[in-house]
């Protein structure tokens, strides 16, 4: 299921590159479809070089943070139709959002949960 892939990997790289002690998932129901949120209280991430995959968290746990795991995570909010989006401050954190349509969320309902 690409939303649980897409969770995952954001949680992971919080957990992973962002040095945060604090990290917040949260769902907002909108008349269009849901806006789920990572949030985390970590580094921040350095946006030189986001677009062309060499980005990484500033942080001591940076061994392999390349960005590959944001890009990544947007061409599967694409792949199923929903978007991937964030706001980062140096040294205060980083919140993704990712925006999945109304179609989308009642299909996966129907199957009885959007993530197992």
């Amino acid at each position: 299921d690409l939303l649980k892939r897409i969770l995952r990997n954001l949680s992971i790289n919080v957990i992973k590159h962002s040095d945060a002690t604090k990290m917040l998932l949260g769902v907002r129901r909108r008349s269009n479809g849901l806006v789920i949120c990572v949030a985390d209280n970590g580094q921040g991430i350095n946006l030189s070089g986001i677009d062309n995959d060499s980005a990484n968290k500033q942080s001591s746990k940076a061994k392999s943070g390349l960005g590959l795991g944001i890009k990544i995570s947007r061409q599967l909010a694409e792949a199923c139709g929903s978007t991937l989006s964030y706001a980062t401050h140096m040294g205060e954190g980083t919140m993704f959002e990712l925006s999945v349509p109304a179609n989308l969320v009642r299909a996966s309902t129907s199957r009885s949960r959007i993530i197992d």
